[in-house]
C-alpha cells in the first residue's frame, strides 16, 4: 500500500486484503497438498477477483498465475494423478472447449477446480501487466503475502470504470467482455 492513500483507505485496502485471505485459504485447503506447496511458494492471485471483493460480491473463481515456468511445469506434471483430476471441474459440453484431460476443465490456457480455483497455464504472472482493465491487475502474493493495489486501480474499481490498460502489449477488449462489465455496472471511459 502506498501512493498516497488515506486513512480510511488503507483501512479499507487491508480489508480486502485479508477478505482475499480468507477466501483463498479455506480453498487452498481443499487443493491437494502438493498443489498448496507450489502455489504457496510461486504463485499470485490476480484477475476480477479485488473488483468483486470490493464490492461484496462473490467471485466467479480466483485466478492464480505462477511467477516461474518451472513451477507451471511442475503443476502441469501433478494433472496427471488421479486424485487431483478429481478435484479438477467437470467440463460443461454446451461450452465446447477442448480440453486437455477427458470430461475436465483443463485446457492449454487453464485448470478449474471444483472450488473456483483456477490456475493459468499460458501465461506467468507478468501477463499481469498486460490484462486487458486496469481494475483487474491488482495482486497477491502467497509467498510474501503482500497485497499490491495501485491508487489508479483502487480509484477505476471505487468508481466503477472500465479503463483500459495503456500498456502497449495488453490483452484487447472484447465487446463481449465489455458487455459483462457494463451489465453489472460499470461504466465505460474514453
Amino acid at each position: 500500500m502506498s501512493e498516497q492513500f488515506d486513512t480510511a483507505e488503507k483501512t479499507h485496502i487491508l480489508q480486502i486484503k485479508n477478505a482475499i485471505e480468507s477466501y483463498t485459504s479455506d480453498r487452498m485447503q481443499r487443493l491437494d497438498h502438493r498443489i498448496q506447496i507450489l502455489v504457496k511458494m510461486y504463485g499470485i492471485l490476480t484477475g476480477g477477483v479485488t473488483a468483486s471483493v470490493f464490492w461484496g460480491e462473490k467471485p466467479n473463481d480466483y485466478d492464480i498465475y505462477f511467477k516461474l515456468d518451472h513451477a507451471r511445469d511442475e503443476f502441469q506434471k501433478l494433472l496427471l494423478d488421479e486424485k487431483i483430476q478429481a478435484d479438477i471441474a467437470d467440463i460443461n459440453p454446451k461450452y465446447g472447449v477442448e480440453t486437455l484431460v477427458n470430461g475436465k476443465l483443463v485446457t492449454s490456457h487453464a485448470v478449474t477446480f471444483k472450488n473456483g480455483i483456477q490456475i493459468v497455464l499460458m501465461h506467468t504472472s507478468e501477463a499481469r501487466e498486460t490484462f486487458d482493465y486496469v481494475h483487474t491487475m491488482p495482486w497477491y502474493d502467497f509467498d510474501t503475502k503482500k497485497y499490491y493495489i495501485s491508487r489508479q486501480q483502487y480509484d477505476v474499481i471505487n468508481q466503477k470504470k472500465l479503463v483500459k490498460n495503456p500498456h502497449p502489449n495488453s490483452f484487447g477488449v472484447t465487446e463481449k467482455r465489455m458487455q459483462k462489465f457494463i451489465d453489472r455496472g460499470w461504466t465505460v471511459t474514453i
